[in-house]
Parts: C-alpha cells; sequence; structure tokens
C-alpha cells in the first residue's frame, strides 16, 4: 500500500522516531515532572552549626560577636566578649542611665527613664511633648485644663477662683458705684494673683475721668476686693 507523495526513504525515517519513543517510554527512563507550585518547598535550609563552645566564662555582662562563613553549609562562631562601663564603648547593654561614661547623651539630649537619650525638650517652644504633659512640668507649651489658669509667674496651672463671674461683677460694680459713678463694667475674665486663682473685672473710666481710662479690679474667690489698677 502506498501513499501519494510518499517514498522509501520517507517510511523509514517514520518507523524508526516510532522506534525510538516506543523504547523511551517504555525503557523506564526519568521522566520530566512538571513542580507542584501548591506544596511548600522541600529544600533543605542550612543550619547553623557551632564551631567552638565558650566555656569557664566569669559571671558577668557579655556581648556575641557571630561570623558567619558560607562553605556549603552556614557555619557561625561566637565568642563572648565582657561588657565593661567605661571602656568607651556603648555596647547595646548599656543605656545613659547605667553607663553615662560610654552612653551619655550630648548637651541638647538628656536620658530618659527608658535609659534612651532624647532631644532635650525646652518649656515655652510651643511644643506640648509627652513628657510636659504627663509630668504636667511645662503649662505655656500644654496648657491647662477647663477648672484650671495659667499662671504666667510660675509657668503652672492653678485653680480658678471659686467665686462666680457674676458675682464677681457684683463685687465690682459696688466698688465703682461708691467711688466712680461713671465707670462701665466690660467684662471679667479668670486670671491670677501672687499665685492664686482670682477674676479680673475691666472696667471703662473715659466717662469719669474724660480721658483714656480703664480700671482693672482683681476680686478673690472670697468676694474681697485685692488691687484696684488704672491705666492712663
Amino acid at each position: 500500500m502506498k501513499f501519494k507523495g510518499f517514498g522509501t526513504e520517507t517510511w523509514l525515517v517514520v518507523v524508526l522516531v516510532a522506534i525510538v519513543a516506543f523504547v523511551y517510554l517504555y525503557s523506564g527512563a526519568p521522566k520530566p515532572t512538571t513542580p507542584d507550585r501548591t506544596s511548600p518547598s522541600t529544600v533543605a535550609t542550612p543550619q547553623p552549626t557551632a564551631l567552638a563552645t565558650a566555656t569557664n566564662v566569669p559571671a558577668g555582662a557579655y556581648e556575641f560577636t557571630t561570623f558567619s562563613v558560607i562553605d556549603g553549609a552556614l557555619s557561625v562562631y561566637s565568642e563572648p566578649v565582657a561588657v565593661s562601663c567605661g571602656d568607651g564603648v556603648c555596647s547595646a547593654s548599656e543605656t545613659c542611665g547605667a553607663c553615662e561614661a560610654d552612653c551619655g547623651c550630648t548637651e541638647d539630649e538628656f536620658c530618659s527613664g527608658s535609659g534612651l537619650c532624647k532631644p532635650e525638650e525646652i518649656c515655652g517652644d510651643g511644643v506640648c511633648s509627652n513628657t510636659e504633659r504627663l509630668r504636667k512640668t511645662c503649662a505655656f507649651d500644654c496648657g491647662c485644663s477647663s477648672s484650671e489658669v495659667l499662671d504666667y509667674a510660675s509657668g503652672s496651672c492653678v485653680l480658678k477662683a471659686s467665686i462666680s463671674d457674676a458675682k464677681a461683677q457684683q463685687v465690682a460694680e459696688a466698688y465703682l458705684k461708691k467711688n466712680d459713678q461713671k465707670s462701665v463694667v466690660l467684662r471679667v475674665d479668670d486670671g491670677t494673683y501672687k499665685g492664686d486663682g482670682i477674676k479680673e473685672v475691666l472696667a471703662d473710666c473715659r466717662a469719669y475721668t474724660g480721658y483714656y481710662c480703664y480700671r482693672r479690679i482683681i476680686v478673690d474667690s472670697a468676694g474681697k476686693i485685692l488691687e484696684v489698677a488704672s491705666t492712663k
């Protein structure tokens, strides 16, 4: 039986290819496989091998310097190095609090409670740091609570005067009525006087004096006038 276009040499090539394929498939030769990408890799990870072990090491603080050498497998060599405060080296186990000689802070830093050097906190720089806020050490930067008022003389917060604004105004108006009837109360503010919370009553006295004039009347929590000052 012959097919048009195929000669004897062509048929010989086809037969040889079929024989080679049959031998390859059934001879037990290793077959190419497709990696299973759904399962984890089974490649072994090199494990550290200690080449030396420190023995008879005196009690104390030590740090370990580790050297890794890749030579077919991962090898590790560790050697204990004694840590001594004052050796001029700020080791990882030392802090500015425990060893200022080695780990001291710079002039613009301070040693925090955790033993770390942090930027110096300057009261009045307009930045309320966590330390200033938690310790309430700088009211200029962190302000005061709603029940307190800033005492500019000391830079601390003091309790506001317990007297109400309305009562303080009545006390001031009674004083003005007795001394200059034409003065008018403008407003009442919280303030401090010699470290205590007070009420500052501001009155316009221009109608009384005939020129630019304001009176500042200081009233304490008990309703007592502590001071009367005039601006001219």
